[in-house]
């Protein structure tokens, strides 16, 4: 029986040494855009695996790629779960916005800043801890953990996909955790039902071989509005997709699924609103339809910018729902 007031007890008792544990993490710039630190958090997260009993190894990836961290930890019980994380983060720029130095855990008001403590290196090292916690409160597991630690997520997990093909030996598992996880507006906790995909594209147009005086716009053809014109072939005003039979590739969602949505509490909502400034949801929708359908459901497309000079504009992400496969995606 889960002794909960032990593992309580014993969490506060190292709360110190787990947020120093934390700012050694935050510490490393394992910035995998440009290949920062990265062998010195795969080595740190391997040792700290390795602190808790479980058995680990670093696989190198090809073209000097971010090594894969797996950790395997035997429990009592049959299940086997299996944990993914990253340990790569974002590039800290631009740098003048933060307050504190991205690198240095900094405490404030009750909150924890520095770049990784949310994606991921908190969620990572967290369930670690808590391991730690299990062990010496409860005793063994009650199961066996796997864990999955890429550092590539931030570019992609551009290797991920082949070392998966070659080590499929090692994934056999009854479920998956994924690498987030939190609380809402109102302070509770959120359970994700599943992800959405992310598919990148550029877009790319030609025209004249030098920036050239505005006066001659009405007989040169500008690239930036032939981008613009494209772009608008994706989504309607109203936001709907205008990609020819792209519906035909979506799975609906089950009654299940909507029925546990619409049993979840939406009243984070407006707090969310309020935090964004905004004055309403996307086409006046209201909180229960925001919840429901769109924000769930649809496909998000995300143009990021139009360079005129280099005439490129850059479809930053198209999230998709369940079942469209990227390479679908882009023949659509």
């Amino acid at each position: 029986m889960f002794n909960q007031d032990a593992f309580n007890a014993y969490v506060e008792a190292n709360r110190e040494r787990f947020l120093q544990e934390f700012a050694e993490f935050i510490a490393i710039p394992s910035v995998a855009a440009d290949g920062r630190g990265i062998q010195p958090m795969a080595d740190l997260l391997t040792e700290r695996l390795r602190k808790i009993g479980a058995t680990t190894q670093q696989f190198p990836l090809p073209e000097g790629g971010s090594p894969v961290v797996y950790a395997e930890l035997k429990g009592a019980g049959e299940p086997t779960l299996m944990i993914y994380n990253h340990y790569d983060v974002q590039p800290e720029v631009p740098v003048d916005l933060w307050d504190t130095p991205p690198f240095e855990l900094a405490r404030k008001d009750g909150l924890l800043y520095g770049r990784g403590v949310s994606d991921d290196k908190g969620e990572l090292l967290s369930r670690i801890q808590a391991v730690e916690a299990w062990i010496a409160t409860q005793g063994p597991l009650p199961l066996t953990l796997k864990w999955v630690v890429e550092g590539e997520e931030e570019i992609s997990s551009i290797h991920l996909p082949g070392w998966v093909d070659e080590h499929r030996d090692l994934l056999n598992a009854d479920g998956v955790l994924w690498e987030g996880g939190g609380y809402d507006a109102k302070g509770r906790y959120i359970f994700a039902e599943g992800c959405k995909g992310i598919a990148y594209f550029e877009l790319h147009a030609h025209g004249p071989a030098m920036d050239l005086h505005s006066s001659l716009a009405p007989m040169v053809p500008n690239p930036a509005w032939r981008l613009v014109w494209a772009l608008a072939t994706l989504k309607g005003a109203n936001d709907s997709i205008l990609i020819d039979d792209y519906e035909k590739h979506l799975a609906a969602p089950s009654a299940e699924l909507l029925a546990r949505i619409d049993a979840a509490p939406i009243d984070d909502l407006p707090v969310d609103m309020q935090q964004y400034g905004l004055g309403g949801w996307l086409n006046g929708m209201d909180d229960h339809r925001a919840d429901r359908d769109d924000l769930r459901h649809s496909i998000w497309l995300y143009p990021e910018g139009i360079e005129d000079g280099a005439a490129r504009a850059r479809l930053r992400e198209g999230r998709l729902p369940p079942r469209p496969e990227p390479d679908a995606a882009a023949r659509a």
